[in-house]
């Protein structure tokens, strides 16, 4: 009768240590698996992707400065800038950082008279170091600015009220934007 007691009150303990034992594995599973998910999240999230569309200017004219401002190196395939387009036979590296010097140079055409006051479209075709593929969309536009100057036509001193010339000057303003960059599967 005390053995009977005895293993009945070890298997109940045994059952018990079971119990926890099980109950442990399911919340260290459940525990691991909304880790895994939250590591995964994040890492997409610091694996990014963005550029900025700067205005910029060579001695040969007027250009659109890409600036990498992602997480992660991109490959530029194509551009399409107002009229203009162009294919790489290699694609172009955009590297990480996006500093002043670490840019690439979008063409703007201003012959034979750039499209004033008149907003056009910048597409890029890139793809990231695991070939996911992306569009990035902007826009350009030249703004006229009308500078005036005034110039006395007659000399100081004169008795009768000098005389002023206003000239107006008009220059051209490019600006430049961004919109989205999208992850899409392109084909060119």
């Amino acid at each position: 009768m005390q053995q009977e007691i005895f293993n009945q009150s070890y298997l109940n303990e045994q059952t018990i240590v079971l119990v926890v034992q099980v109950l442990t594995l399911i919340a260290a599973s459940v525990f691991a698996y909304l880790q895994y998910r939250i590591n995964r999240r994040l890492k997409i999230l610091q694996d990014y992707t963005a550029l900025n569309f700067i205005p910029g200017g060579t001695p040969t004219g007027p250009q659109i400065q890409v600036y990498n401002v992602g997480k992660q190196n991109l490959y530029l395939h194509k551009f399409e800038v107002g009229n203009t387009s162009h294919t790489f036979s290699k694609p172009r590296l955009l590297p990480i950082g996006g500093n002043e010097k670490s840019f690439y140079g979008l063409p703007v055409q201003v012959t034979p008279m750039p499209l004033v006051n008149t907003e056009l479209n910048i597409k890029l075709y890139l793809t990231d170091e695991s070939s996911h593929k992306y569009i990035s969309e902007g826009s350009y536009i030249f703004d006229t600015l009308i500078m005036q100057q005034q110039i006395s036509t007659n000399p100081e001193g004169t008795t009768p009220p000098a005389q002023v010339q206003v000239i107006n000057q008009i220059s051209l303003q490019l600006r430049a934007w961004t919109y989205k960059t999208e992850k899409i599967n392109w084909k060119i």
